[in-house]
């Protein structure tokens, strides 16, 4: 007698240590946010024949104070909800700076340090056929042993980097161990858009950490 194979609905599913990537849409604070960065691109080189991009220094300014905000509001929920214990810290922007490509501009996978926990983008000028944000599959061991795709166009359990399709006043979220970068700027207009980095400090009053160990999540 042949064994009996089990099918999809027979076979529990669980997906653990996700990773997750937040987008939303924010053209109100386009406006402040084009002059700012304009202002600090305008004395920047033109386009280098090797490396076609531009990045300022720090950004911060009151006129993109409700961006600001917004990004550390935000980077707060994130945590909180990824199921960090965020009663005992504040965000805070540790990084947030400006970056331009030209044509052929692009970014290669990397991630953040130095006390990042939150990374993201605010895109400010997108022409058509200019960069994507590329998301790359963390997982080391995955990498190694990775088999061919059915189709690299549909966003599966295998694929092993993700594209975002964005536009003017999108911003996305990640958290700073994901790897991430730019694919070529196809366009003859310039890419520009907003980085930032965002760190935790502890809060004020925190409150006392319990003292017996805790157990590892367990499944039921």
């Amino acid at each position: 007698m042949e064994n009996e194979q089990p099918t999809p609905q027979q076979v529990e599913q669980f997906f653990f240590f996700p990773c997750a990537v937040y987008r939303a849409s924010l053209p109100e604070f386009l406006p402040a946010a084009s002059e700012v960065l304009s202002e600090h691109l305008a004395n920047m080189p033109t386009a280098d024949e090797i490396y076609p991009i531009n990045q300022t220094g720090g950004l911060y300014d009151t006129r993109i104070q409700g961006l600001m905000d917004y990004i550390g509001n935000t980077s707060w929920l994130i945590l909180n909800e990824q199921g960090f214990n965020m009663d005992v810290f504040n965000c805070t922007i540790s990084e947030l700076w400006g970056q331009r490509f030209y044509k052929h501009g692009q970014h290669i996978e990397h991630t953040h340090n130095m006390g990042a926990q939150i990374s993201g983008f605010y895109f400010v000028e997108v022409p058509e056929n200019s960069s994507r944000p590329l998301i790359f599959d963390p997982r080391p061991a995955k990498k190694q042993i990775n088999l061919y795709e059915n189709d690299i166009n549909q966003v599966t359990y295998g694929s092993t980097q993700i594209n975002f399709n964005i536009r003017e006043g999108d911003i996305l979220f990640l958290n700073s161990w994901l790897g991430h970068g730019f694919s070529p700027n196809a366009s003859d207009g310039e890419f520009r858009f907003i980085h930032f980095n965002v760190g935790i400090v502890p809060a004020p009053n925190i409150p006392a950490m319990p003292t017996e160990p805790v157990p590892a999540a367990e499944v039921i």
